[in-house]
C-alpha cells in the first residue's frame, strides 16, 4: 500500500523493483492517474493495482464555513508544502496574475514565493486555526504529479470549495473545480468566474461534497477495499517490461529527492538499520498533525 502518480517516475519508481515481489498494490491515487495508468511508464504494475481511495472522518474536520465572501472579494488558501510534485512556482504565477485576489498559504513556507501570503503551521484542532481556514472561500492545489491529497477532502468537509488540477488526481468529482496545468491565463480564467459566482451556487455545491464525503469518502470503504484484497486469492504478476524500460526506472529512481543515496534518505535508512528507531515527533497526535503527515 503506497501512494501513487505516474505524472513524474522520480515519485514513484522505487516501487518497480518491490511490487514484483508483491501480491497485490494497493495503490492510494485519485481516478485520473489510476485510470491512466495502463497508457504510462507504469503500465506493467496494472495488474497488481487496486484502486484505494482516501478517506477522513468528518468528525475531525468539522463545518467551518457558514457564509462565502462577497463576489470579487473571495479568498484561495493553499494547504501543504514545497516539494517539487506540488508545483508551487505554478499557483506563485497565477497569484501574481491575479494580483487583486488574496492567496494565502498555510503550511512550511521554506521557500518564498512573492505572490503567496504565508499563514504559518497551524494545528486545526485550535479555534485560531479554524477561524483562519473559515476566512478563505476556496482551497486551491495545482500539483503536476500528485497522487490525491487528503487535504481536498478535509476542505470539502470544512466546507471550503476545492480547486486542483486533474494531475492532483481528481478529474470526475462535480465539487472539485479543476484548473489546466501550467496555462495560467486559463487558470485565471476559471477563478475568476468562482469570485462572481452565485452564492446560493457555491452553498449547493458545499452540500454537494458533503454528502459525497458522507457516501464515499469513508474509512468503512477504505477498510473493506484492504480487507477484500488481504482475503483475495488472486496473485496476478506484474505486466512485461522492455530491458529499456526497467533502466529508465533505476535511473528516475537515482534522481528522485527521496533516492537512498540522499543525505536525510540515508540518514534515515542507516538509523533504522543499525538501531532499528524512528526519529520521533513531538506531536501528541502524530496522525492529525501536518508536519508529522508531510502534507
Amino acid at each position: 500500500m503506497a501512494p501513487f502518480t505516474h505524472g513524474d517516475a522520480r515519485y514513484c519508481a522505487y516501487l518497480d523493483r518491490i511490487l514484483p515481489k508483491c501480491d497485490a498494490f494497493l495503490a492510494i491515487t485519485g481516478q485520473y492517474w489510476f485510470k491512466t495508468t495502463p497508457e504510462s511508464s507504469c503500465r506493467h504494475w496494472f495488474p497488481k493495482m487496486v484502486h484505494l481511495d482516501l478517506a477522513i472522518d468528518r468528525a475531525n474536520f468539522p463545518a467551518l464555513k457558514k457564509r462565502f465572501n462577497a463576489p470579487g472579494k473571495r479568498r484561495f488558501v493553499y494547504i501543504g508544502h514545497s516539494g517539487f510534485y506540488k508545483n508551487v512556482g505554478y499557483l506563485n504565477e497565477i497569484a501574481r496574475a491575479m494580483r487583486s485576489n488574496h492567496f494565502g498559504w498555510i503550511g512550511d513556507a521554506k521557500e518564498d514565493f512573492e505572490s503567496l501570503c504565508p499563514q504559518g503551521q497551524h494545528d486545526f484542532r485550535s479555534q485560531s486555526a479554524r477561524e483562519i481556514v473559515s476566512s478563505y472561500d476556496f482551497l486551491i492545489t495545482v500539483g503536476h504529479a500528485d497522487p490525491n491529497p487528503t487535504v481536498i477532502l478535509e476542505a470539502m468537509a470544512w466546507g471550503l470549495i476545492p480547486v486542483c488540477t486533474r494531475e492532483s488526481g481528481y478529474d470526475t468529482e462535480r465539487g472539485i473545480i479543476n484548473v489546466p496545468l501550467n496555462d495560467v491565463s486559463g487558470a485565471v480564467r476559471i477563478l475568476s468566474e468562482l469570485q462572481e459566482k452565485s452564492e446560493d451556487d457555491l452553498i449547493a455545491q458545499q452540500e454537494h461534497n458533503w454528502r459525497r464525503l458522507d457516501g464515499h469518502f469513508t474509512w468503512d470503504r477504505f477498510a473493506a477495499v484492504v480487507a477484500a484484497t488481504i482475503g483475495s486469492k488472486d496473485k496476478p504478476p506484474v505486466g512485461a517490461q522492455g530491458v529499456a524500460d526497467r533502466l529508465r526506472m533505476r535511473a528516475q529512481e537515482l534522481r528522485s529527492p527521496y533516492a537512498f543515496w540522499r543525505y536525510h534518505s540515508f540518514r534515515r535508512s542507516l538509523l533504522l538499520k543499525l538501531f532499528a528507531v524512528r526519529k520521533r515527533h513531538s506531536c501528541a497526535d502524530p496522525d492529525n498533525c501536518m508536519s508529522a503527515r508531510g502534507r
